[in-house]
């Protein structure tokens, strides 16, 4: 009996939940929990706590490895089913909780047909719980074991599509362009080629290849000739995504002719949702060139749209939409007055997360006028609505939003005790992302108190949880963050590090504002190690580069710098 259930919890091949473990061997007739606490005793097992929730594993690793090679392929391959089996049956509704197990058991026993479809549920739970990494390689095991198996096209097709949607996320451009050119290798006229081209043209679009980019979303195009009729969203789409990339390059013409062309396919079909989208695109456009009224025009659009429909809820959001527009141009009385207007439909039609979204921008309102009291009201209300309704992500947020308006009035004890309060929900709900942001602004807020060791503690943090998620984005800003700490603290070897690697990762995420960051600050590290010909020309660089993008703050960091390096060459003139 010991050596069966040690057998058992070697090809479990991780600490296994003592729960697990009572399921998978209730039919043995055997006191597990004796022959547990028996190998206990003999120093081959140990268990993480005295509770159901303890975890139960091997003493030393080696052990569990000498026992797995020791068995027959046969016999693990059979014990690996019968535990794909019994955590299937014994688990039911829960199983989801171990689906990264069921996919790999299923995987060992030679299953392939439960492997991938275990394979295929695990990468999404992954996915929902942004364990990135961890999702993206599952789906990379979907996409091997299915091959060009025409029996696994549907899984195929999925499995991809995730990939490619989740590279975007993650900065993994090239793994996410690796494996859809293959899949458009082998498949050049198979039906996923436009989804596939679409996805491509959009992760090139990210990583700045606006022509190939274009040159994708017209192939997709292309293929969608004649299919009005047969795929009208797809081609909607395309359209909007030249649109997109188009404005990105100031070819603002085109780009209003392609979203006019998504808007009119959306208006033919009644593709109601892309056409709001199509109306967004083209408010954007105007707005990048200048033309204010004609921003609102579209935007007023969607709101007549959703008024012709009898829709409440799109006229919610429209008028929502519309005060954000007010609030970006600086009227915070018209502002407000649309955001009272999408409120009063909210309470209408009864959605309390509609309201919350409300009372929250409101907030935000109040913050930038400098009425942080009646700020902190508002954020108050929509806490309250999303407690109420169990929203704990919405919830996490406006909590967020909360510690910046106290840390904005240099209440850093309330500021931090909402941090704190946002990380908790996080950790509960498994929300890496916000717990990310909490992470680096709480180490923001400790680095402008000038409490250097906290800042480097929290921002650590925030940047180790970045890494593991494979956000790289966040992951280059905490790296920024953590080079100003080190350049404060004097320790200028690990500021050049650390601003080093934020270069490094920002080059290949290719986010300019925060690249423009990181090069004050290397300018600023420069100018203490006394290279001052080069802090100045980095500081400079940046200080054109937050001038075009006109990202204000930045703008007055680099001057700063500039004052600073200008002061100590003697040019008091173009220091002041």
């Amino acid at each position: 009996s010991r050596r069966r259930l040690l057998e058992l919890i070697a090809v479990y091949g991780r600490p296994v939940l003592l729960r697990d473990l009572l399921a998978l061997t209730g039919s043995w007739g055997a006191p597990t929990r004796n022959l547990v606490r028996d190998l206990e005793t003999r120093l081959v097992l140990e268990r993480t706590r005295e509770d159901e929730e303890a975890y139960i594993q091997f003493h030393h690793g080696a052990g569990r490895e000498v026992l797995y090679r020791s068995m027959e392929p046969a016999k693990r391959n059979e014990l690996h089913k019968k535990i794909a089996e019994s955590l299937e049956a014994a688990l039911g509704s829960d199983s989801g909780r171990v689906l990264d197990d069921l996919a790999y058991h299923c995987l060992r026993s030679g299953d392939r047909a439960r492997a991938i479809r275990y394979s295929l549920q695990a990468a999404d739970r992954n996915r929902d719980l942004f364990a990135y990494r961890k999702a993206l390689d599952l789906y990379e095991q979907v996409l091997d074991l299915a091959g060009e198996d025409a029996t696994f096209v549907e899984a195929r097709h999925s499995g991809l599509q995730e990939l490619g949607d989740l590279a975007k996320r993650t900065g993994d451009y090239e793994r996410g362009l690796g494996r859809l050119g293959g899949f458009l290798a082998a498949e050049p006229d198979g039906p996923g080629r436009v989804w596939a081209e679409r996805l491509t043209g959009e992760i090139l679009a990210l990583k700045g290849d606006y022509d190939q980019a274009l040159s994708r979303f017209e192939r997709a195009r292309v293929s969608l000739d004649g299919s009005l009729d047969e795929n009208p969203r797809a081609l909607a789409m395309v359209e909007l995504n030249m649109a997109r990339v188009l404005e990105m390059k100031g070819e603002f013409e085109k780009a209003r002719a392609h979203g006019e062309a998504g808007l009119w396919v959306t208006g033919l079909k009644g593709l109601w949702r892309e056409r709001g989208a199509a109306l967004s695109i083209l408010g954007n456009i105007c707005w990048s060139q200048g033309d204010v009224d004609g921003a609102l025009r579209h935007h007023q659009r969607c709101l007549e749209l959703y008024d012709e429909r009898e829709n409440p809820y799109g006229l919610a959001v429209a008028y929502n939409n519309i005060g954000i527009l007010y609030h970006e141009k600086g009227e915070p009385e018209k502002a407000l007055s649309s955001y009272g207007r999408s409120l009063e439909l909210y309470e209408r039609i009864g959605s309390h997360s509609g309201m919350a979204l409300c009372y929250s921008n409101i907030g935000i309102v109040y913050e930038e006028r400098g009425e942080r009291e009646q700020a902190i009201e508002y954020h108050g209300k929509a806490v309250d609505i999303l407690r109420r309704i169990g929203d704990r992500t919405g919830q996490a947020r406006t909590i967020e939003c909360l510690a910046a308006v106290y840390g904005a009035m240099g209440q850093w004890e309330e500021s931090e005790r909402h941090h704190n309060e946002c990380l908790e929900i996080c950790r509960k709900i498994g929300n890496t992302p916000l717990s990310i942001y909490a992470y680096l602004n709480l180490g923001e807020n400790h680095l402008r108190m000038g409490a250097i060791g906290q800042a480097i503690d929290y921002v650590e943090k925030g940047t180790d949880l970045a890494r593991s998620t494979g956000s790289r984005m966040l992951e280059g800003v905490g790296l920024g963050l953590l080079g100003e700490a080190w350049r404060q603290k004097k320790d200028l070897a690990k500021a050049r590090e650390a601003l080093g690697a934020a270069t490094a990762t920002f080059e290949e995420v290719e986010c300019s504002t925060e690249m423009t960051k990181v090069r004050v600050r290397m300018a600023a590290l420069l100018a203490d190690e006394a290279d001052l010909e080069r802090a100045l020309e980095l500081a400079e660089r940046a200080y054109r580069e937050a001038t075009s993008a006109k990202t204000q703050e930045t703008i007055g960091l680099a001057a700063l710098v500039l004052a600073r390096v200008e002061h100590v060459r003697g040019g008091l003139d173009r220091a002041m």
